[in-house]
């Protein structure tokens, strides 16, 4: 939630946006979601994509599994890497 030039009532910010710092009545702007991560409807904060999952673009909502053949090890991540030969990288 947050107030818009301090109106008289609150907002939640849309999918793939967010808020952060203060409380609602302080909070004064949307953030998009950066890539590598996903927001829900009112998000606070933007929440890493697992390791297995990636997000290559900004504002959006879900992670999207690794393919057959690729992975990722780390959180936060905006692509999968290519499994290496002699490696088993399952979808």
């Amino acid at each position: 939630m947050y107030s818009e030039n301090k109106a008289d009532s609150c907002s939640t910010c849309p999918v793939g946006f967010f808020t952060t710092g203060g409380t609602a009545t302080t909070r004064t702007s949307c953030y998009e979601c950066p890539a590598g991560s996903a927001c829900s409807t009112g998000s606070t904060s933007a929440t890493e994509c697992s390791p297995g999952t990636y997000q290559s673009s900004g504002g959006q909502s879900t992670c999207d599994d690794c393919a057959a053949g690729s992975f990722k090890d780390s959180s936060g991540a905006g692509t999968c890497s290519a499994c290496t030969a002699g490696n088993y990288c399952p979808a």
